[in-house]
């Protein structure tokens, strides 16, 4: 086979080769760029709700103030305006961030390994903004909240791969001083898939599916509002514990 013969089949094959490449980068870009307009309608919709509460509020502390109520009764109708303001705020921002290209949520979503997932998952997520829940988008999802002192703890790791981590959820706590209210977190998660908690001697704790392995989005998923009272619950009892 003379060499121009060969040269010409290589070519052939860099061409077939870099026109799979692109087409699979330019299908995984179309899906990010839905995963984005989905995003984008559903923090609309979130910013529609705050917008709504937020007037409902003022109408309140207005007629209030038409109606001479007490300084105690404006007190705490102006704060619940300030958190409605607040909310407000925080949904306008999070659209604001949706539509540009450096947000990593969309792509993580697109990401998900997990088929059918994705929708349940962001519809568990934006639950969990009532509770105080920030979710965290970079190459895995972190849900995280904040304790009154500023200090910013975990409940729980999602990778595209559909495992989930509660490693730092026990960690975080006994850096902060309130580990027990995270040791039953793992505990209540444990239970629910029919699972374990692995603690290892270092004194670090996980919980493992029914398995052994790692947690998984699909089994946990199927709990989501039980998973969802139990970061509750976790929030409520280290705060307790943090006041204490």
């Amino acid at each position: 086979m003379s060499a121009p013969y060969v040269f010409m089949q290589l070519i052939a094959l860099a061409l077939t080769v870099g026109w799979w490449i692109g087409t699979k980068l330019a299908g995984a870009r179309v899906e990010v760029l839905e995963e984005r307009l989905k995003l984008a309608v559903d923090q609309e919709r979130y910013v529609q709700h705050a917008r709504t509460e937020l007037e409902k509020r003022t109408l309140v502390l207005r007629a209030q103030i038409t109606a001479g109520a007490s300084n105690e009764a404006l007190a705490v109708t102006s704060a619940k305006v300030g958190v409605a303001i607040n909310e407000l705020s925080t949904a306008n921002n999070a659209l604001t961030v949706t539509l540009t290209d450096q947000n990593p949520e969309p792509q993580f979503y697109a990401q998900l390994e997990q088929p059918g997932q994705a929708d349940r998952l962001k519809e568990f997520v934006a639950s969990l903004r009532p509770l105080g829940v920030e979710p965290r988008f970079e190459k895995s999802l972190f849900l995280r909240w904040r304790t009154t002192d500023g200090k910013m703890l975990s409940a729980g790791t999602i990778e595209p791969t559909g495992s989930i981590w509660l490693l730092k959820t026990v960690t975080d706590a006994r850096a902060a001083g309130i580990q027990p209210g995270a040791e039953r977190y793992l505990e209540t998660i444990a239970q629910l898939v029919n699972g374990s908690v692995k603690r290892s001697a270092n004194g670090s704790s996980d919980v493992r599916g029914p398995d052994g392995r790692s947690l998984r989005l699909p089994t946990l998923i199927e709990f989501a509002p039980l998973w969802k009272d139990a970061i509750g619950k976790l929030i409520s009892d280290t705060l307790q514990q943090a006041n204490n």
